[in-house]
């Protein structure tokens, strides 16, 4: 007997991630020149406004990893980039400052000859005011500076455009797939080829593993292509594939995903190839990301610098480990020098939960495909799939797996519904990354990205993320009633 997460269940989602007060600043102005023109201005106004950088970024000298080091007061402050995606935006984090966390982002929406800026501050402040007086003076900053730019921004140097975008995103479909990818799925009556399967994750919430085995058995039974399970709370992810290993035989497994910084690759690796032993022949995809700096270090305790070159270290050691059981390897982030035998041959998939531009590269160089969270067909189309595929080519991979994850719900209510996502996904409309796609999707909150309305309005919406790129949805079923649960199965179902 299959048992749902009721309304209740799915609300006590809000409360897995850490509930923090974060401030936000938010400055707009009206920039009477192409978006081009003032992004350029703005990256010259900030080099000189601080003195120059201390270290090129690239590209030279305002781009991926532009350090500027400059005083405020009394404060001694660090600058580093971390997103530039020119002529469209500009993340950095700002160290030194009395605060836990500072991330600026710079934003420009094109609108004609003119262009609109949002300039955005996400600021973590210290619990005994100790950040009161910085908070306020940072915001006075920025409105003065977004002034300066408005008054007259000119040319800067040329700057880096993203790379070229494929004519057809929607043709992004797995092809040359190693063994443990799965093989391309039969064509729909419609005509639809996107495979669709089940995000359990929800179902963490109850700690239980008879409960997952139900879950995961009807999945099975359903026909779905496969089951995906995120790492979170006191549950792991890969232990839970291993006794569920009997269970729903031919379904895909795959984790969605395993934060990297808590676990040493070579660890990840033979827990990896010990759950892959125990599921035999059936497909494992190992899903693994970087998690959020709030996460790594609030909840954690461990640092998050330099969040790519670990992923890359991270990625140099574990999968020539899975492939071969033989690693060589000494870098900045991971060290490993092992030679030893694997529990089997064979070799778990394994993909890159990315968002940001330079995980995006590293993911579709390196491994199988990407999983998405919180992310809309507009940004699969513009931004997730060209750079996925741009990257798989460039390094003579087939093309890469989209898997995209969001809340599901066939409803007559859709009103009703959104509003009750916008509240249990909230947390995800705080984190600068998922919150950076939001403002791609130009979506107000996680609600709007959502999968939600009648059977043929899901349908729709569904069709237009396999056209936008996607290879993969799995459902995260969501709702307010137990009848709005049986008719998003149903209408899921009807799909495959």
């Amino acid at each position: 007997m299959t048992r749902v997460s009721t309304a209740k269940d799915v609300a006590a989602m809000k409360d897995v991630a850490p509930r923090k007060e974060y401030t936000t600043v938010v400055v707009e102005r009206q920039i009477a020149a192409p978006r081009e023109v003032a992004f350029g201005a703005l990256c010259d106004l900030i080099s000189e406004a601080t003195g120059g950088y201390a270290v090129d970024g690239d590209p030279s000298p305002h781009g991926l990893g532009a350090r500027l080091e400059f005083s405020m007061g009394d404060l001694d402050l660090v600058e580093e980039v971390i997103s530039f995606e020119p002529p469209w935006r500009r993340v950095y984090e700002l160290t030194g400052a009395p605060v836990a966390l500072y991330q600026g982002s710079t934003l420009f929406t094109d609108q004609g000859g003119t262009c609109l800026m949002a300039w955005s501050l996400l600021i973590d402040p210290l619990p005994d005011g100790g950040s009161d007086g910085f908070v306020v003076a940072a915001r006075g900053f920025l409105d003065r500076f977004a002034d300066t730019l408005r008054s007259g921004p000119r040319p800067g140097p040329e700057t880096q455009r993203p790379a070229p975008r494929p004519a057809d995103p929607s043709t992004n479909r797995p092809t040359d797939q190693p063994t443990n990818r799965p093989t391309d799925p039969p064509t729909h009556p419609t005509g639809r080829t996107m495979r669709i399967a089940l995000n359990a994750s929800a179902e963490l919430l109850h700690a239980d593993l008879g409960r997952l085995r139900d879950h995961a058995a009807q999945a099975a039974d359903d026909g779905f292509s496969g089951w995906w399970l995120a790492q979170t709370g006191l549950i792991d992810a890969l232990t839970a594939f291993t006794a569920l290993a009997d269970t729903a035989p031919g379904l895909e497994f795959g984790t969605a995903v395993i934060p990297t910084f808590p676990r040493h690759p070579t660890a990840l690796a033979g827990q990896a190839l010990t759950t892959q032993a125990a599921l035999g022949d059936r497909p494992m995809v190992l899903g693994i990301g970087l998690s959020h700096r709030p996460m790594i270090e609030g909840m954690l305790g461990l640092s998050f610098e330099k969040p790519v070159r670990h992923l890359i270290d991270y990625l140099e050691v574990l999968q020539p480990l899975l492939e071969t059981g033989t690693v060589a390897y000494s870098g900045e982030a991971f060290t490993a020098h092992i030679d030893t035998g694997r529990p089997t041959e064979r070799v778990p998939s394994v993909m890159v939960a990315a968002l940001g531009e330079q995980t995006l590269k590293v993911a579709g160089r390196r491994t199988d495909g990407t999983i998405l969270w919180m992310v809309g067909p507009r940004t699969v189309t513009e931004h997730i799939a060209p750079r996925m595929t741009e990257a798989a080519a460039a390094a003579g991979r087939g093309a890469p797996r989209i898997v995209c994850s969001l809340p599901t719900c066939v409803t007559d209510d859709a009103e009703a519904v959104r509003t009750a996502a916008a509240s249990v996904f909230e947390i995800y409309g705080q984190l600068p990354s998922y919150r950076a796609m939001l403002d791609r999707e130009g979506a107000r909150h996680p609600g709007d990205v959502a999968i939600i309305g009648t059977e043929e309005e899901v349908a729709q919406q569904l069709a237009g993320l396999e056209d936008a790129g996607v290879t993969d949805f799995s459902a995260l079923e969501f709702g307010t009633s137990t009848d709005e649960f049986a008719r998003t199965r149903a209408l899921l179902k009807s799909l495959l």
